[in-house]
């Protein structure tokens, strides 16, 4: 007899219908099941399972790829070397005799690595008697190299089953009408286009005639389209009459129809026929399905059909399951993405797919979760990573649809308003990119977002936001690091050109950027000196801000990033020389220009890969905040004795950043400490852009250079030049090329400690 994963298991406790205990039992092949009665509706399974005797090794990896050479990397939930097959406890979960999909239990937080334990949270849709199996995961084949799975020294502690406490069904709105009446039931009509084709030249539409030229060359020039290419070709079909774009977007509806499966194609790794991908693909359906009408032919639309109504049920299952990833977040991008996405397909579906009913009755209050969860101040986060097409795209389809089949406008949340103020905030205009800490290389690309700027625009008459969408066609040449630039580049005009109304859409009017804008949900701060194109981003908070550290507490939810506290990022004419190394593989704080206590870092400094789950926030912020506009000066405290661990003895810590109004900005920490310990502050670089010090006064820049000069209060320091160790990922938003750091150690050890750091600048 095989032993199920964490045997002997115990009984698992009830609160369905009323408080009680359910025996498992066990085959012979270590499967283990249970049985229940429910209402109609949807349940949790939470288990807990001690890992004391478990041999954590196996959720570490050697890294010989994306340019490491023998780099210990971990711990992981999935496997970075192994086709993202899991390394977290896992189980085939089948409902009533259907195999639902496989389950992982949650990436493992700080505090359960400390403590050796495992944790899950899985979802299923149930009515009646019902008979839930988990088989036990291993791989089907062994890849070379790969060791075998060994589930022993895991022991379940507990198991509840109760009505589903983040999730629901509701009865659809009264009066919603069916999928045709959602925009691309309106692109099926020729008399959407008409307009648009005879406007562009000279006309109402005449600012997107080039944008949409260049989009049409670039993508009736490639050969092979997949799903975010059909909105694309169907554009250049209708409003530029692109010879051969109808059988090329016929031909991509037939590569989506045609593929196994969507995302992941191994059915043990993550995001197999869900996540971001798979949606996607059943968007592009949906819209094709209204879009093309006749066009797609007797037979596609059948095949089409069929495709649709598999995978959009095999999507809402495996939302369910992956409870504790992309399917029950509801803020990081993967399940911020997915499921907008899959909202927008939902809705199309209505009245097409019986199956659509439900989705749409799950989704729209799935959906509201996050809409609360948003930031209240408009700020892009970095769950995001500050990419206003990651961001706001999905949102922006999915609220069109909801608008036009409920009534019910999604942009009444007053966050949304606040994007505006945002982007007014951060966009350097000459760069054509967001200017904010935490970003790839501190910035991201001011693209994808024009569908999204239009609509606020018209609704509340904002004639910045309508400014800002006509700068962002203008869509120069940029470098991407990543695919989805590419295809949100591809799309800005088309979707801008879709949701454009002459007849309700402002004057634009060319805002002036802030000199000072601090934004107190999301802890974020910036500076601005337009004469001499500088830039001071500051954030202290919680990864995506207050209000989303109190409205979930799904792993990928609380996720932390480095652990980074005071970090900065300064910028002269669009570059970040003083800026956020790549985060990469291994989350360190000596890839942050932070202070290091006895050379260890803050709460989190161990390494973890990608991002840290179910992080918790200890109370690190901005302390004050002070402008006097007249005068040009101002002051940014930040709290910072919470963020390191009870081991480093901080009694007190705080770092200030005075802004003065002759391009001078002072960095003073104040430091107590229990006892005399050794401090060092390290401030980050990127080696092509320039590091260098004369004297000890730091030197970042080539051709124009910001100094960096310490005045430490009755101790010296000394400085050095060091490179930055990164542990590189799949993608790097700096190319792959090197960081250094210059650092400074108080030549004794100290008790307390006032320095400031002067950063200076010319115009």
């Amino acid at each position: 007899m095989q032993p199920t994963i964490g045997a002997p298991v115990v009984d698992i406790v009830s609160t369905i219908r009323a408080p009680r205990t359910i025996q498992p039992s066990v085959s012979d092949d270590g499967a283990l099941s249970f049985s229940f009665d429910a209402p109609p509706g949807l349940y949790q399974l939470s288990i807990v399972m001690d890992a004391a005797e478990f041999d954590f090794e196996q959720l570490y990896e050697i890294l010989n790829k994306h340019g490491n050479v023998n780099r210990r990397t971990g711990p992981w939930d999935f496997s970075i070397n192994f086709n993202n097959s899991p390394l977290v406890p896992s189980y085939w979960v089948s409902v009533n005799g259907e195999r639902i999909g496989l389950w992982f239990f949650s990436r493992i937080s700080l505090e359960d690595l400390e403590h050796r334990r495992f944790r899950g949270n899985t979802a299923f849709y149930a009515d009646g008697p019902t008979t839930v199996e988990l088989q036990p995961f291993t791989p089907a084949e062994l890849l070379e190299g790969q060791k075998p799975y060994d589930w022993s020294g895991l022991r379940w502690v507990s198991a509840v089953l109760q009505p589903d406490p983040e999730d629901c069904l509701v009865p659809l709105p009264a009066g919603i009408k069916q999928g045709s009446d959602g925009p691309a039931g309106r692109w099926g009509d020729p008399a959407f286009w008409q307009p648009i084709r005879e406007g562009l030249d000279g006309g109402e539409y005449a600012l997107y005639s080039e944008p949409l030229r260049r989009a049409f060359d670039a993508v009736t020039a490639r050969e092979g389209h997949g799903a975010e290419d059909i909105l694309l070709l169907l554009a250049a079909h209708r409003i530029g009459q692109r010879e051969g774009a109808l059988e090329m977007a016929l031909a991509a509806v037939d590569a989506v129809i045609n593929q196994e499966a969507w995302g992941n194609p191994n059915p043990e790794g993550y995001s197999h026929n869900g996540d971001m991908g798979a949606a996607a693909c059943l968007r592009a359906l949906a819209w094709a399905y209204h879009a093309f009408g006749d066009e797609l032919g007797d037979e596609r639309r059948a095949r089409l059909l069929d495709k649709l109504r598999r995978h959009g049920e095999v999507f809402f299952n495996l939302a369910l399951l992956n409870r504790d990833y992309w399917g029950g977040s509801i803020l990081q991008d993967h399940g911020w993405k997915s499921l907008f996405i899959f909202g927008a397909a939902a809705l199309h579906c209505l009245g097409v797919l019986p199956e659509a009913n439900r989705w749409v009755s799950y989704v729209i209050p799935r959906l509201r979760r996050s809409l609360d969860a948003m930031p209240r101040d408009g700020v892009i986060p970095l769950s995001s990573w500050r990419h206003i097409y990651l961001w706001l795209s999905p949102v922006t389809h999915y609220r069109d649809a909801l608008l036009a089949l409920t009534g019910e406008d999604i942009f009444d949340g007053p966050q949304f308003a606040e994007v505006t103020r945002y982007c007014v905030a951060a966009l350097d205009e000459p760069g054509h990119r967001l200017l904010s800490v935490g970003a790839g290389a501190d910035r991201s690309p001011f693209i994808g977002g024009a569908h999204f700027l239009n609509r606020i625009a018209q609704k509340n008459a904002d004639a910045h936001a309508a400014y800002l969408q006509q700068y962002m066609l203008q869509l120069p040449t940029l470098e991407f690091y990543h695919g989805t630039e590419i295809a949100a580049y591809s799309l800005t005009a088309v979707e801008g050109v879709l949701t454009y109304d002459p007849a309700t859409q402002p004057a634009p009017a060319k805002p002036t950027p802030p000199r000072f804008a601090y934004f107190d949900d999301s802890g974020y701060v910036q500076y601005r000196d337009d004469e001499s194109r500088a830039v001071l981003s500051v954030q202290c908070a919680p990864y995506a801000g207050f209000n989303a550290y109190m409205r979930s507490l799904n792993a990928c939810d609380r996720l932390g990033v480095v652990p980074e506290a005071g970090h900065f990022a300064f910028y002269l004419d669009g570059t970040a020389l003083l800026c956020s190394p790549d985060a990469g593989y291994a989350l360190r704080s000596a890839t942050r220009s932070v202070l290091l206590i006895d050379d260890r870092g803050q709460r989190g400094d161990i390494g973890y890969p990608m991002s840290i789950p179910s992080k918790l926030h200890y109370g690190e912020q901005i302390q004050l905040v002070r402008w006097d506009d007249a005068a040009g000066t101002g002051l940014v405290r930040l709290w910072l004795t919470p963020a390191y661990p009870e081991s480093a003895g901080v009694s007190l810590y705080t770092r200030d950043f005075i802004i003065a109004a002759d391009r001078q900005i002072t960095i003073r920490d104040t430091v107590v400490l229990d006892e005399p310990r050794r401090l060092s502050w390290l401030f980050q670089g990127k080696q092509e852009f320039g590091v260098a010090l004369d004297g000890v006064t730091g030197l970042f820049g080539h051709e124009r250079a910001v100094s960096l000069t310490p005045a430490p209060v009755d101790f010296s320091v000394t400085a050095g030049i060091h490179p930055t160790d990164i542990v590189w990922s799949y993608a790097s938003a700096s190319g792959f090329k090197p960081f250094e750091h210059i650092r400074y150690d108080a030549t004794e050890p100290l008790r307390a400690a006032v320095i400031d750091f002067v950063l200076r600048w010319d115009g």
